[in-house]
């Protein structure tokens, strides 16, 4: 999943992270990518609510993808057959007994168990590593053909052999100080060549044989021999572990790119577009600032078609210069499909998957927060304005210049002058700090007042509306009108317009 291992260290989601999956419609992602797939649910939630922050690992995690969705069944089958030898694994590690007998006992099946996925995966990793193009699938595969080679099966065969001691177990050790008996080893029962027998050492001893009715003679004998195993059973129980923690790790992300498999094969049910995105390098207040924002075209609302099962309609915007994108027009036009469409793409982008576009390329973005106008507080405890407000100054806390921001009627429930007053100077301190803001809104005022003096480089979109009052859900690059059709709205609910 990762290129700089330093990046594999779990990071926590953002505040609004619930915020983000309501506004975006991302459970509608994560539903088809998962299904009932717990392990794929929280892989898939994972990877969109904490994005990679540098090209270079979009880039490391998109040629992974390349090589799974060329050869679909190898990601499946090693999601698969790692989750069933875990599986396994944990079933014979919920055994009674906590001695060192049962220690090796339950590491001993737990190895047995592991070796037929282990000898496939090496099988696997054969055939794949010429199959595959990535860096990181190549890497991995060339890893498993030289770590599990025949030394190393031969070698746990020989473990899972000699450890059962079904001849006994012959330890050696010293008198300690008072007369006790202390530093017991196991003595060798393996061969000189082996390449396990540095476990054990060699020697002569006396032979005494305990009576049958020698009740403590036979309790010291099973403490020597638990005393006498105990570093072998330690020694094999993190040896089990460490397999049972690798092939965790596999199916843990293998588990993201069988979500991806999922969701493209849902998106070419319904039709929809899908292209490996272009990231650009997150904009700075010094760098250049014509790649700053993002280019799409036919850019679709994944969760919308899917949940729709239909087709939807997509946009063509050229924004790459812009800080700021102001999206106005027709009521029920399609602003706030694009809105979500565009956080969409930028969050699957930067979670190394493709986008629902024919194209599609962004600036990477260290945050990305949604600002969606939210229903009345039933609570009461504070008006629509003071929740917008206070859920705004609780995001910018947390951002940095080149964070992405998308405002949906962001002020708007209070009147136009002073909304339109508010959002100014919000957008202005954005831009200002080097943030990218998206601002969908029907305050004339506020969007006017930005084409005659914008904060930044802007551009501005409107959702079309033909002369019959049909909307096609395009958007077209034009300055805001006056007006945003909601007559058309009336009469639709009310009446036709000779009412």
């Amino acid at each position: 999943m990762f290129k700089d291992p330093g990046l594999e260290a779990p990071l926590l989601e953002p505040p609004w992270a619930e915020d983000l999956v309501r506004d975006l419609g991302l459970s509608v992602l994560v539903q088809a990518m998962a299904g009932e797939d717990e392990a794929l649910a929280t892989a898939a939630r994972s990877a969109l609510l904490r994005p990679l922050e540098s090209v270079e690992e979009i880039k490391y995690r998109q040629e992974i993808l390349d090589d799974v969705l060329a050869h679909p069944g190898l990601a499946r089958d090693l999601y698969a057959k790692s989750g069933d030898a875990v599986e396994a694994a944990r079933r014979i590690a919920g055994g009674v007994g906590v001695g060192s007998d049962s220690v090796l006992r339950r590491s001993l099946e737990t190895v047995k168990v592991l070796l037929p996925v282990l000898r496939w995966l090496r099988d696997t990793a054969t055939r794949g590593r010429t199959a595959c193009q990535s860096e990181g699938l190549t890497s991995l595969f060339s890893a498993l053909v030289q770590s599990l080679d025949d030394a190393f099966f031969s070698d746990v065969e020989e473990y899972l052999s000699v450890l059962r001691f079904r001849d006994g177990v012959s330890l050696r050790g010293r008198l300690g100080q008072r007369g006790e008996p202390a530093q017991y080893e196991t003595r060798s029962v393996l061969s000189d060549s082996s390449s396990l027998a540095h476990w054990f050492r060699r020697g002569d001893a006396m032979t005494y044989v305990v009576p049958e009715r020698d009740e403590g003679g036979r309790r010291s004998l099973s403490e020597f021999r638990a005393r006498g195993i105990a570093p072998l059973a330690e020694a094999m129980a993190q040896g089990a572990k460490r397999l049972v923690d690798f092939l965790g790790t596999l199916r843990e992300e293998t588990a993201f790119y069988v979500g991806c498999l999922n969701l493209a094969e849902a998106s070419d049910r319904e039709g929809l577009p899908r292209v490996r995105p272009t990231p650009w390098p997150t904009p700075t207040k010094r760098s250049s600032r014509t790649r700053q924002g993002f280019v799409c075209r036919d850019l679709r609302d994944v969760g919308l078609a899917l949940t729709l099962g239909a087709e939807v309609v997509g946009n063509d915007v050229k924004a790459g210069p812009a800080s700021l994108v102001v999206v106005t027009g027709a009521n029920r036009g399609g602003k706030s499909t694009f809105l979500r469409s565009l956080g969409q793409a930028q969050a699957m982008m930067q979670a190394g998957m493709f986008v629902a576009a024919e194209a599609f390329s962004s600036a990477v973005a260290p945050g990305i927060v949604t600002h969606f106008t939210r229903g009345e507080d039933v609570t009461l405890r504070r008006g629509k304005l003071d929740d917008e407000l206070t859920r705004m100054s609780a995001r910018v806390d947390h951002l940095a210049p080149g964070s992405l921001v998308l405002c949906n009627e962001s002020f708007a429930s209070t009147n136009e002058r002073e909304g339109s007053e508010i959002g100014r100077q919000v957008v202005g301190a954005l831009v200002e700090s080097g943030i990218r803001v998206v601002y969908v809104t029907h305050l004339y005022d506020l969007a006017h007042g930005w084409v005659q003096d914008p904060p930044g480089e802007a551009v501005f979109l409107r959702a079309e509306r033909r002369k019959d009052g049909s909307r096609p859900f395009r958007l077209v690059q034009a300055e805001p009108l006056g007006t945003s059709f909601g007559q058309d709205i009336y009469h639709q609910v009310f009446g036709g317009r000779d009412r």
